[in-house]
């Protein structure tokens, strides 16, 4: 198991989500970057991916083509943050992702939010 560096809450209006990074170059740049807002948008009922993120990290890693319900990704061709609240169909990502936390709350409220969220990322 992969070790958590810093601790972050993703706020999606009243709901809060704690949000673990773990200890990789990655994750500590994007967590060095907060806060940061985006709006989010629901896919195949399993994921949200957000927009565009407002820099490009230097410290991109291998993409991985799966993820595990609860992962907390990058997404490096649409240079965005993503998370997986669900199985879906498919535990596959064609495109990759490189996973750089994982959500620690509850995966319920995740579950029943509108198909696009406006969320702001910050440190604990």
């Amino acid at each position: 198991m992969k070790e958590i560096k810093t601790k972050a809450i993703l706020s999606i209006g009243d709901v809060e989500v704690e949000i673990g990074f773990y200890d990789t170059a990655l994750a500590r740049e994007i967590a060095d970057k907060l806060p940061l807002c985006t709006v989010m948008e629901e896919y195949g009922g399993r994921e949200y991916c957000g927009e565009e993120l407002p820099f490009v990290p230097e410290n991109k890693q291998e993409n991985q083509t799966y993820f595990d319900v609860g992962d907390f990704v990058y997404w490096g061709k649409g240079n965005a943050l993503a998370f997986f609240y669900a199985e879906g169909d498919s535990k596959a990502v064609p495109s990759g992702v490189a996973v750089i936390g994982k959500i620690l709350s509850d995966l319920s409220e995740l579950k029943i939010m509108p198909t696009q969220i406006k969320v702001t990322l910050s440190k604990q």
